[in-house]
């Protein structure tokens, strides 16, 4: 709990535009608020605990906080108006201009404004966007490769169940439970290792005995005998413990610029 107290902390610092915006309309407009904004409220401190509880992401970015940027921004318009109404009388009235610029000026301020929101806005999403579209590109060509190369009776046990599963049509074994109760009920030690990765049966999924096990978005040689710097999750580092070079070979391939490898059955 102490490193989400430390995240979100430096979350909010981050985002200290839009909680200034926030602020003002809480001050301003709280006698008005109804259901729906004490609903939103209501959902940002759900998602606050939430990352409280779970403690600092693992991945670059303030990727946690991407999902409250939306309601963040909706509490946050009134605030707008009313600072954007606030600096354009205070413009009019500085420099003594006449009610025929004034619509205009008003006009350019809320403009301005919202320019510098938006760019705040895409700063605060750019590393999280460009490192997710990356992956999520990488593994969709993984899942298009198998769909060409492996045959539809075919199983794939992977981590990554979403662009693989969707792109290759073949059955999934998720490595990591997000869709197997088995796996999903698990009782485990959570908080120590990568977060939202913790939970995995090697086991239960070398039992299973899938035809491919996806090993990562890198080239592995076959003849490599020590495979544990290949380890990028836990659910690896319990998985290269075990010696599957019987029923397994590592096959390494590469599809629209994407080098990936596997372990494959030998009989398949």
């Amino acid at each position: 709990m102490k490193s989400g107290f430390f995240y979100i902390l430096e979350g909010y610092l981050v985002l200290f535009m839009v909680l200034a915006l926030l602020v003002v309309n809480v001050i301003k407009n709280w006698r008005y608020y109804k259901i729906d904004n004490i609903y939103l409220f209501s959902m940002l401190i759900a998602q606050t605990l939430i990352i409280f509880y779970v403690g600092r992401s693992n991945f670059v970015g303030f990727r946690n906080f991407i999902y409250m940027l939306p309601i963040l921004i909706i509490l946050s318009l009134p605030g707008f108006i009313s600072i954007s109404h606030d600096l354009s009388n205070f413009i009019i009235k500085k420099f003594n201009i006449n009610s025929i610029k004034k619509k205009k000026i008003a006009v350019a301020t809320k403009n301005v404004i919202l320019g510098v929101m938006c760019l705040y806005t895409l700063f605060l999403s750019r590393e999280v966007w460009w490192i997710e579209s990356n992956l999520t590109r990488k593994w969709i060509n993984v899942g298009k490769w198998l769909k060409i190369h492996a045959k539809p009776s075919d199983t794939l046990a992977t981590p990554v169940i979403g662009g693989m599963s969707f792109y290759s049509g073949l059955r999934v074994y998720d490595m990591l439970g997000l869709t197997d109760s088995h796996i999903a009920h698990k009782k485990v030690r959570l908080g120590q290792g990568f977060k939202g990765h913790e939970k995995f049966d090697i086991d239960y999924i070398v039992n299973k005995e899938p035809t491919y096990i996806y090993l990562g978005c890198f080239n592995i040689k076959k003849d490599a005998k020590d495979l544990s710097r290949y380890a990028w999750l836990d659910v690896y580092v319990k998985l290269f413990k075990h010696n599957l070079s019987k029923d397994y070979s590592i096959i390494s391939s590469s599809f629209n610029g994407t080098i990936f490898s596997f372990y494959k059955r030998r009989d398949s």
